[in-house]
């Protein structure tokens, strides 16, 4: 069984030195394609984020990664903890940053073992961000959480969509669960189409998790 965190454990379980992860559908198109079943057990805590997460648990409540990275930084703030920024330029002069201890490294396009290398060659806080698209961005966490022990979130988007960076699903679109469905018509869709076309298989990969 995979390992998962929601919105009313993560204060006791945001600084556990694993990666966290969402479980979406890219979980299911991608991430479960380029990771062994142990490794997606031992070293991934995920948050159920969209519906395919329903259907691995109808129980587990969904949540957007933008809500669990506003938790995050919430967190950090009152607990003083630093947290490393790793993507493109961020908008750094957001009010979500007052008061935050923070730092930012700029990646350029690479691959993701070289990324990885970049960010190891940095100061990293307590707590690294990775603001990349996914999955290359649980591949650079796996190889720095091979090399440092370190909490590790893949938040993609998140912190984009939080500055205005990027366009938010109206409300309505996101309390009926289809955000993932209303992002493939509006961003990247060939790529997200792509995705879909892959999930079936993976969700029989998943199915072989739990025999």
């Amino acid at each position: 069984m995979l390992d998962f965190v929601s919105i009313n454990d993560f204060k006791d379980r945001y600084q556990d030195k694993k990666i966290f992860s969402a479980l979406c559908a890219i979980f299911f198109s991608d991430t479960i394609y380029n990771f062994s079943e142990r490794t997606l057990k031992d070293r991934f805590i995920f948050w159920p984020d969209g519906l395919s997460a329903k259907l691995v648990d109808p129980n587990l409540k969904k949540i957007p990664g933008r809500h669990m990275l506003t938790e995050l930084i919430s967190l950090c703030k009152h607990d003083n903890k630093k947290i490393t920024f790793a993507g493109s330029e961020i908008n750094f002069e957001d009010v979500i940053f007052q008061d935050l201890n923070y730092n930012f490294i700029e990646l350029p396009f690479d691959n993701a073992e070289n990324l990885a290398t970049e960010i190891l060659n940095n100061n990293i806080g307590d707590i690294l961000v990775l603001c990349v698209s996914s999955p290359k961005q649980e591949s650079i966490a796996e190889i720095i959480s091979k090399k440092k022990q370190v909490p590790i979130y893949c938040f993609g988007a998140a912190i984009y969509m939080l500055t205005g960076n990027e366009v938010i699903a109206p409300k309505f679109i996101e309390l009926l669960g289809l955000e993932g469905l209303w992002r493939i018509f509006t961003t990247d869709t060939f790529r997200r189409l792509g995705h879909l076309a892959r999930m079936p298989n993976g969700f029989k990969i998943y199915r072989r998790f739990l025999e």
